[in-house]
């Protein structure tokens, strides 16, 4: 798709998408308002250190498990490069990998129980934490602490749904809308509205970016007062939107054409709610 914008100058802005290459080729005609996968993993680790420690956890260990498809494989590489740079308070003993379509995860729950971590560190998709939760339940397997450093999943309807109260206790470090925000209230008000079978909580997370590329696009019109290519991208590119629903800083656009003040949140399931629980300024 950013080839075929490229070719015919029609801008493209990316709501959610995390590969680094994609505004590492020198497109002009693309911006992305989303996190790269290695922003993801540096913030999703920075999160767990100061959250552990706000919480008084004492977490020496930790065990990383991922799925072994292209998502997980490059959070896991992301994770071997980015780790060794940061002064966390616990070392990774051991990163396993696992096969999302497996009939069930009991094997790798066994191999985590053996090393018995204080930490266990996942990435995972609905599908998958599903069958995590329900091998630790059978084996009544409970570290102090069960965390994402960034990955879908555990905010699921399908996952709730499934293993209902056991989902409780999971924390998860993601880009997450601003339930503090102005706009974020109104678009939840729009979105019950309108999805009166949906839940904010869990969709309000694609619906916050999804909104914001309109948010952009429309910014960028009004401003540009024309809708030819050249002019709207130059209009994207001198993005500066104060007001919004993710939690971060204003919407602004570096010289690749990324976001570079995203924020990421703590999000822990309570309730079978996805709670902000961290940083203070923005958790309920």
């Amino acid at each position: 798709i950013a080839q075929v914008c490229e070719q015919r100058k029609v801008p493209l802005i990316c709501n959610i998408a995390s590969a680094p290459q994609l505004t590492g080729q020198g497109y002009q005609y693309l911006v992305r308002n989303f996190m790269t996968g290695p922003g993801l993993v540096t913030n999703g680790l920075r999160l767990i250190g100061e959250i552990s420690k706000a919480a008084n956890m004492d977490l020496k260990t930790a065990v990383f498990m991922h799925s072994n498809d292209t998502f997980g494989t490059a959070q896991a590489q992301a994770m071997g490069k980015i780790f060794p740079t940061l002064n966390m308070p616990f070392k990774i003993v051991e990163s396993i990998a696992y096969d999302p379509k497996a009939q069930d995860l009991s094997v790798e729950v066994t191999k985590v129980r053996g090393v018995n971590p204080d930490l266990l560190m996942i990435v995972t998709r609905a599908g998958d934490a599903i069958k995590l939760t329900r091998d630790m339940v059978r084996q009544k397997f409970q570290p102090k602490a069960i965390m994402s450093p960034g990955s879908p999943g555990l905010y699921d309807e399908e996952f709730f749904k499934a293993v209902g109260p056991y989902a409780d206790g999971f924390i998860y470090n993601l880009p997450w809308f601003n339930v503090k925000s102005k706009m974020t209230q109104a678009l939840e008000a729009s979105f019950k509205a309108t999805n009166p079978n949906h839940r904010f909580d869990l969709d309000g997370f694609n619906a916050g970016f999804t909104f914001e590329a309109l948010l952009i696009a429309a910014d960028a019109f009004k401003r540009a007062g024309a809708s030819d290519g050249e002019t709207l991208m130059k209009a994207i590119k001198a993005t500066n939107i104060k007001d919004h629903v993710m939690i971060g800083g204003p919407i602004v656009f570096n010289e690749k054409g990324d976001n570079p003040n995203i924020g990421s949140a703590s999000v822990q399931n309570i309730g079978q709610k996805p709670t902000v629980v961290y940083p203070a300024d923005v958790a309920v």
